[in-house]
């Protein structure tokens, strides 16, 4: 749209790592277009900062904007390694701070315009009192702005005379005291927000940024559409009551269907319904909403719509009814399990325990296996915020002892933890912590005293005085969910670094070659059976495999341990399954160190911690370990035993701390002798 407008809405703040169609474009936009009142939206993601003036400029010379909106969708990414080096992981190279952004941009428009500027947005409701004195603009809106655009005319005018009935409305008096409106929480959108203008904009905002929209097929990002607001819940860690209210607010079906009719016609293949959380008011309305998409993708076949949405596993959602979500097209969703932990469940206010978690996270696995009535894609990742500000260590034990009971572990690729809380004001207090306990990082660094404007963190108190550091914090929790919450850790462990400091290829031929034959028989069936591959490249990995146990020659081990990139993850798969299956031959040879660890029930070494959970029984430390085994079975050094116990310890990822131990493991009920004491 060229020519006069009334509002030019601006975003600085699209985080860079996850490009996100501001849904705000869409629903201010919506609210505007029933006014009569034209819009005309500039998201700034990708442009480099620089350039921001000059694209502003542009902007208000073309169009005379009557007023210029901004919109903060969030204070910060809420990424700990973001702001600060966290062990183990690579800070982002481009900078965040959206308030700090937003800021500059409003005295860029102020040189270039004389329109009144007005602020809104989540990210800024969150904190919207520091927020308008921090930023400066002539008018904020704190949570819907509904009342604004009816009290338009007036405000563009500078009109304020009535402001103290607008809803939501921030200013300041003629005496240039701040003021505020009443708080009000409105309710959805009462008909359809989308249109074509604004849909273009969201399919050409994806195309520019490089991330594929369910267009014709599930993409990377799907297109929102709010179907209630609100959340009744008390979690120590969630703006979302603030901002949005405590009252469940549902938006009525018809005019959610009639969202999904017009983005379906433009081959829109997937939706995220906007909610809290899908069933915080009860079932009915998911299930009706189930129902709806259901009739609407009866005949659709292939082209059927597919639906995500957050649910939290509250007592009242069955089994069935789940199952019944899923075959209309859900996707399920939810947000990090702070634990599996009841004291630590109540502590953080989540409105489930334990056992519901667990019912809920085996259903949604077992569920989505089948492939008759689930149409979305593997569920691979599964994260905790085992960070939060009251985990502890009975807490975390119970946690870890729950994953591992019921095989969470070995289901997932993908693990994870969150290190600790994004800390924000709820209801005139933090929201965990003090000032003492919390630190802020602004964009020239850590500041002087914690500013919730900017990304502001606190640790768990409990793992603090376990583990001394901050960065030991942040090390023991990622090696907590890289190792104990899924299985791929071992994807990027180095085998051939470890075989040359502890082996040689003339050790590990002899090895081989002692058992060439069975093998060669063992590994056949081994690939027969093999099931789901692990490797894109399984079928050379399995050539090699067999070459070398018919041929395991110094020479060509020699090669396959000094490959580089990119043949060195080949390499350390062919390794990897040619000692699997070497380990496995040799299982009665190995059984005196099997004993000697208390790992000789095949159980036992299932899973990383079922074998530190034994071996923290029987030992101080990792070199207390290796000395005791060395002695006692008398494992010569380029032994097949002496390999298979470092490969145990590299392996299963062992850390044998005792300060970590008593975080990982229940106390013995009776102090033991442990060998290295």
């Amino acid at each position: 749209m060229s020519g006069p407008i009334d509002l030019l809405l601006l975003n600085a703040s699209n985080y860079p790592g996850q490009p996100i169609f501001p849904y705000a474009f869409v629903q201010v936009s919506a609210l505007a277009r029933a006014r009569g009142l034209a819009v005309t939206r500039l998201d700034l993601l990708g442009r480099p900062r620089d350039e921001w003036p000059a694209l502003i400029a542009e902007h208000i010379a073309e169009h005379s904007p009557r007023m210029v909106g901004f919109h903060i969708r969030q204070q910060d990414s809420q990424y700990l390694h973001q702001y600060k080096q966290v062990s183990g992981l690579s800070r982002p190279k481009t900078r965040y701070f959206p308030v700090d952004d937003t800021r500059w941009l409003i005295e860029q428009v102020r040189e270039r315009s004389d329109a009144p500027v007005v602020v809104g947005g989540f990210g800024f409701s969150v904190h919207a009192a520091r927020a308008y004195e921090f930023l400066g603009p002539d008018y904020g809106v704190c949570g819907g702005p509904d009342a604004f655009f009816e009290h338009f005319e007036a405000l563009v005018s500078r009109d304020v005379d009535d402001a103290s009935s607008v809803a939501n409305l921030i200013w300041r008096d003629s005496q240039g005291v701040v003021q505020f409106g009443p708080r009000e929480f409105f309710e959805p959108a009462s008909h359809v927000e989308y249109d074509d203008r604004i849909f273009s904009e969201l399919c050409q905002f994806y195309a520019r940024h490089g991330v594929r929209l369910s267009l014709g097929g599930l993409g990377e990002v799907d297109v929102p559409v709010e179907i209630m607001r609100g959340c009744p819940c008390k979690c120590y860690f969630c703006t979302e009551p603030t901002v949005k209210g405590r009252k469940v607010r549902k938006r009525d079906l018809d005019v959610v269907m009639a969202e999904v009719e017009f983005l379906a016609a433009r081959d829109v293949r997937c939706v995220w319904f906007i909610c809290s959380e899908l069933n915080m008011a009860g079932m009915s309305h998911p299930l009706a909403l189930a129902e709806r998409m259901q009739a609407f993708n009866r005949d659709r076949g292939s082209r059927r719509v597919l639906w995500k949405a957050y649910n939290m596993p509250r007592p009242g959602m069955t089994r069935e009814q789940l199952r019944f979500m899923m075959s209309t097209g859900y996707i399920p969703g939810w947000n990090e399990f702070t634990s599996f932990d009841d004291t630590n469940l109540a502590r953080t206010r989540m409105p489930y325990r334990s056992a519901d978690v667990v019912a809920y996270l085996n259903d949604v696995l077992e569920l989505s296996e089948d492939r008759e009535i689930y149409y979305g894609p593997p569920l691979v990742k599964f994260e905790m915020f085992l960070g939060n500000a009251y985990m502890d260590a009975a807490a975390l034990r119970n946690t870890l002892a729950v994953v591992d009971r019921e095989g969470f572990q070995t289901r997932h690729p993908y693990g994870g933890a969150i290190l600790a809380t994004r800390v924000y004001e709820l209801d005139g207090a933090l929201g965990c912590g003090t000032s003492e306990t919390s630190f802020s990082i602004g964009p020239e660094g850590p500041t002087e005293s914690p500013d919730l404007l900017r990304p502001t963190f606190h640790y768990s108190p409990a793992l603090l005085d376990a583990l001394g550091s901050r960065a030991r914090v942040e090390d023991f929790l990622r090696y907590v969910g890289s190792t104990f919450l899924s299985y791929r850790y071992r994807a990027f462990l180095d085998l051939r670094s470890f075989l040359l400091a502890t082996s040689s290829p003339a050790q590990l031929a002899g090895h081989l070659a002692t058992r060439a034959l069975l093998g060669q028989l063992c590994s056949l069936h081994v690939q027969a059976h093999a099931g789901r591959r692990r490797h894109p490249e399984q079928e050379v990995i399995d050539a090699r495999v067999l070459e070398l146990w018919q041929d395991p020659s110094e020479v060509a081990l020699a090669a396959l341990l000094q490959a580089s990139m990119p043949e060195a993850s080949v390499a350390n798969g062919i390794l990897d399954e040619l000692l699997r299956v070497l380990f496995q031959l040799a299982e009665p040879e190995l059984e005196p160190l099997y004993t000697y660890l208390g790992i000789e029930a095949p159980g036992d070494r299932k899973t990383p911690y079922r074998v530190m959970r034994q071996l923290y029984a029987r030992f101080e430390d990792e070199p207390a370990l290796i000395e005791g085994a060395v002695s006692t079975l008398g494992l010569a050094p380029g032994s097949l035993a002496r390999l298979r116990l470092h490969h145990i310890l590299f392996d299963y990822n062992v850390r044998l701390e005792p300060e970590l131990g008593e975080l990982l493991f229940e106390p013995r009920a009776e102090p033991a002798q442990l060998v290295g004491s």
